[in-house]
């Protein structure tokens, strides 16, 4: 595990056996310490050239933790990584990371939260209710086959529609994100024969714990806690330096609602769709 720290107090992990441990030095008496399901998101506020970034995060499935405190002000604590990390980042710097993530309260200092973040291992388990994506009035109809870790679909649109899309959605139930952010796995224009192959995303990286001050939270500026220094750890490519940059997942599970779509395009803005559930896990 590797720790970074945006923190002003000193802190440091140790090894004991199999379990990691985290001590912040010099931060007195905590009022609480739980551990959580932090999001931490990114979007862009306005239009255009008058647009700015925005960061924040949100905590959900609260519980105690234990930990230790000891002479001189100092607290330790387990650290737990108890499922890998999932998140997208698009290619304009919006986006989440889902990690688990403990947060501590001292009575005298502001608070302090470390973000978890672990690879996913594969393979992973793809299940949907039902086989079958069908637009009726159109008689066009897409196969869901989930077996392996993966999902394939494959099938045939018929009728007047100038194009056909199937679509994998994905949904951390954000309020400035309600309708998730989509992958277009597979298109075709008119009538014919589509087919896609999806399989969740597991990144391979270091098991990291960074540790921050919410109230320290600065988008713009490189040695504070923010999205692009998360994604920079993360191993995300910077835009600037990609020709052609496009949406990088982080990886998928936890915290995410997946949706399969198929969609018929009728051009002037019409459009019939049908869409399924997808569990990840």
């Amino acid at each position: 595990m590797r720790l970074i720290s945006y923190l002003k107090s000193p802190i440091d992990h140790r090894s004991s056996g199999r379990r990691e441990y985290i001590t912040v030095q010099g931060i007195g008496k905590l009022k609480a310490a739980f551990k959580s399901v932090l999001t931490f998101y990114s979007w862009i506020e306005g239009v255009a050239e008058g647009g700015f970034t925005r960061n924040d995060f949100v905590m959900s499935q609260t519980s105690p933790v234990e930990y230790f405190d000891y002479e001189g002000g100092s607290v330790e604590f387990e650290v737990q990584f108890s499922f890998p990390c999932s998140g997208i980042v698009t290619r304009v710097g919006e986006g989440f990371i889902i990690s688990p993530a403990i947060k501590i309260e001292p009575v005298k200092t502001p608070s302090i939260v470390v973000m978890l973040l672990a690879p996913g291992t594969l393979p992973y388990v793809v299940a949907t209710e039902t086989n079958i994506l069908a637009i009726p009035n159109n008689e066009s109809a897409v196969m869901v086959d989930t077996n392996n870790g993966e999902l394939r679909c494959s099938g045939n649109i018929l009728g007047k529609s100038k194009s056909a899309r199937i679509i994998i959605n994905r949904n951390p139930g954000l309020p400035f994100y309600r309708a998730g952010f989509n992958e277009t796995l597979s298109t075709i224009k008119g009538p014919g024969r589509i087919s896609a192959v999806w399989r969740p995303v597991a990144r391979s990286f270091e098991e990291l714990a960074i540790a921050f001050h919410p109230s320290q939270i600065q988008p713009l500026k490189s040695n504070s806690m923010n999205f692009d220094n998360l994604a920079h750890h993360l191993g995300v490519p910077e835009t600037s330096s990609t020709k052609n940059p496009e949406d990088f997942i982080v990886g998928d599970g936890a915290g995410v609602r997946y949706t399969l779509r198929l969609r018929l395009d009728h051009g002037l803005g019409r459009h019939e769709s049908h869409e399924l559930p997808v569990l990840v896990s």
